[in-house]
């Protein structure tokens, strides 16, 4: 007989929480939650990026003072752990280290800049698992986790950090070596869009920012907060449970580019001529009445649409319900 328990939470089957836990419910029943309050109460739209423009990387932070939008993230959320769980179970962690609190994107014809600001300076580059990002171009349910590349998987030199594409789960080849830089508590990435498969300026890149996330199974070496950290075998739930995570969990920031916002022209070639070939409607072979397709009726087009919404389309629309705002002087 077992005192104060929990018994809607007593395995996978016989468990009525939505809350994110290890095994085979995952964060999924937190996802469709999310999904449903939006489609009750809706969310604000994805914002639209500022003009082009081209990053200095010497030239400090002022010139990103007109970048558009600026993505926040949760502020004073690295804290130690140390405490006594049901049962007697210790849950023990210090891998809190960089607090991650915004995020921004500029870019030109040829390159973006990833810029992430913390609420302190940035820790020396030689730590371990350092400073990555994550980035997502193909908005689909592919890569790892639907991230398509990653910086600072490999550990980077003082000037220059790797751009990986991830090939299969967890695994990933080096497409770059990418410009970055630490100015106190910023940082900033420069990636070739050429690196990324961007052509042109219509485009999307979903991203999220993580530092000194680990294995559960990695409990670090030293004691308190000087402890090490050094696995990441590749599960995302470790982005709940360790290090900083900006925006949290699986949801992530999206950038929308397009050639309106951006203030230059797409590459996409546009044909300027319309076909000549003439376009026949199918008959009835014995009244030869015009037969209706379904692809001339607007009404018969929307009902082809899916009303089902995937988990990977609830990540993406994650990016709409991270709070934007200025952030705040220090």
């Amino acid at each position: 007989m077992v005192e104060n328990a929990f018994p809607d939470q007593f395995n996978n089957e016989f468990s009525r929480d939505v809350e994110p836990s290890r095994g085979d419910l995952a964060d999924h029943y937190y996802y469709q939650l999310v999904n449903y309050v939006r489609r009750y109460k809706g969310a604000n739209p994805i914002p639209t990026p500022s003009g082009s423009a081209t990053i200095d990387m010497t030239a400090g932070y002022d010139q990103w003072q007109t970048v558009e939008p600026y993505y926040a993230a949760y502020i004073g959320n690295t804290g130690d752990r140390d405490a006594l769980g049901y049962g007697g179970i210790e849950y023990k962690d210090f891998s809190g280290r960089n607090d991650i609190i915004g995020a921004q994107i500029a870019r030109d014809g040829e390159y973006l800049w990833f810029l992430v600001e913390c609420a302190e300076d940035i820790t020396p580059y030689t730590d371990k698992l350092w400073m990555n990002l994550y980035i997502d171009v193909h908005a689909e349910n592919a890569g790892w986790n639907s991230f398509d590349f990653v910086v600072n998987k490999t550990a980077p030199t003082e000037t220059a950090a790797v751009l990986e594409k991830f090939t299969d789960g967890y695994t990933s080849e080096k497409v770059a070596d990418v410009e970055y830089r630490v100015d106190g508590r910023y940082m900033t990435v420069k990636i070739p869009k050429s690196a990324l498969g961007i052509e042109g300026e219509t485009y999307t890149v979903n991203f999220a920012w993580t530092d000194n996330v680990h294995d559960v199974d990695d409990k670090g070496t030293g004691e308190g907060n000087a402890a090490t950290y050094t696995t990441f075998s590749g599960d995302i739930l470790d982005f709940y449970t360790s290090g900083d995570v900006a925006p949290g969990g699986r949801f992530k920031f999206s950038y929308i580019s397009t050639p309106e916002n951006s203030g230059l022209s797409d590459e996409t070639e546009v044909p300027t001529e319309t076909p000549t070939d003439p376009v026949e409607t199918p008959t009835d072979p014995v009244t030869e009445a015009p037969i209706e397709t379904e692809h001339q009726t607007e009404a018969s087009k929307k009902g082809c649409k899916s009303a089902t919404l995937s988990v990977a389309a609830v990540l993406m629309a994650g990016a709409a319900a991270v709070a934007l705002g200025k952030k705040k002087e220090f």
